[in-house]
């Protein structure tokens, strides 16, 4: 399942966070230059291509600098596991023909 959301950077994260309210006292700019905009938190049901390329950027999985692919399997143990910080990141999810085919962790600053 999927919640769907969208991703702003730079002059366009400070329009969308004014337009909602959420650009923090005092400040001009939201902070380490993103927005993230999630006005309807129902999840979605995706199928998935076992064949999924997933790409990981959080240590120690992955970096910034030099992502880790691993394979669906993999990242769903990861994901499930209490030990891990995985699923409170927000995911590029590529869908191709109703089935999503690549799952990239966006990097948080």
């Amino acid at each position: 399942m999927i919640d769907v959301a969208q991703w702003f950077m730079g002059d366009a994260a400070d329009e969308a966070a004014i337009e909602d309210g959420n650009m923090p006292p005092g400040e001009i700019h939201v902070p380490n230059d993103f927005y993230i905009r999630n006005v309807d938190h129902r999840w979605r049901i995706v199928m998935i291509d076992p064949a999924a390329r997933v790409s990981l950027t959080t240590n120690p999985f992955g970096s910034i600098e030099e992502p880790k692919v691993v394979s669906l399997e993999r990242f769903a143990n990861l994901y499930a596991s209490r030990n891990t910080s995985l699923r409170w990141f927000p995911y590029w999810i590529t869908v191709r023909d109703d089935t999503v085919v690549r799952i990239e962790e966006q990097y948080i600053p």
